[in-house]
């Protein structure tokens, strides 16, 4: 083999490597929940060091319904763990532009869009997260 050969090979194999490291995601899903926050523990020890540890604001999704009952079709979960698709609450990344909106709708029911992810940190405190593209309020739950 070649060594042109031999770095393609080692490139394939790092990126299957690498697809097979990343948690499962739905890249566009939509959940509806009543958008809760509350204070966390962040960086640099989340938690183990609460004396040096920041206090940030985390929002969630308290769901209504599991969030297999709310994705359709049901095999749309089928990547992810039993943990994460009988879940009842969603944690949010919320990023910079959709900051001011999220603060508004605390306590209010809402309906989120974005990327749907099981969690493999811990300091998430939740089994699922969703990195959110838009949130707006709804009146009822509808899926």
């Amino acid at each position: 083999m070649t060594l042109r050969a031999l770095a393609l090979l080692l490139l394939l194999c790092l990126r299957v490597a690498d697809a097979a490291a990343a948690p499962p995601s739905i890249a566009s899903a939509t959940l509806q929940g009543i958008l809760q926050s509350g204070e966390v523990l962040g960086a640099p020890g989340f938690g183990d060091n609460p004396s040096s540890d920041k206090v940030e604001t985390a929002y969630y999704l308290q769901l209504p319904a599991s969030l297999a009952t709310q994705l359709h079709p049901a095999s749309t979960l089928a990547e992810f763990n039993a943990q994460t698709q009988a879940s009842y609450f969603v944690y949010l990344v919320v990023f910079d532009e959709e900051q001011s909106v999220v603060r508004s709708l605390v306590g209010k029911r809402v309906r989120v869009v974005g990327t749907l992810l099981e969690s493999d940190a811990p300091h998430r405190r939740s089994s699922a997260l969703i990195q959110v593209k838009s949130v707006s309020a709804i009146r009822d739950w509808q899926w």
